[in-house]
């Protein structure tokens, strides 16, 4: 028996760059129940894991998926410990050289 809570779809981002999701869903009955975040952490290892990936992205994320996301990735660098010794200011190159590593996409112009 094959039981689902949710669903995830991804397609190629510029074929030998990157994957892209494009539907991310959590059956009602099963969200605020963590399964996002299980779902969000076993795809991202499985990404990460594939030296021919090199950044995941999302197509038009909402709001909650985004902040999903961002929890998500945050929790990952800071098991990571990659914060440790940071002091503000922190140069762009920095910032640049994290997300290429851990395979994050800058969100905005801001990163």
């Amino acid at each position: 028996m094959i039981f689902s809570v949710g669903i995830f779809t991804k397609h190629p981002y510029f074929p030998g760059i990157g994957i892209s999701s494009s539907q991310f869903l959590i059956l009602p009955p099963y969200q605020q129940q963590g399964h996002g975040n299980k779902l969000y952490a076993s795809l991202y290892n499985e990404f990460c894991s594939r030296k021919e990936i090199r950044e995941m992205t999302v197509e038009d994320p909402n709001e909650e998926f985004s902040d999903l996301r961002d929890k998500n990735d945050m929790r990952l660098l800071i098991s990571k410990k990659v914060f440790e010794n940071i002091q503000a200011p922190v140069k762009n190159s920095r910032i640049e050289e994290i997300a290429k590593a851990y395979k994050l996409t800058k969100v905005s112009s801001d990163f």
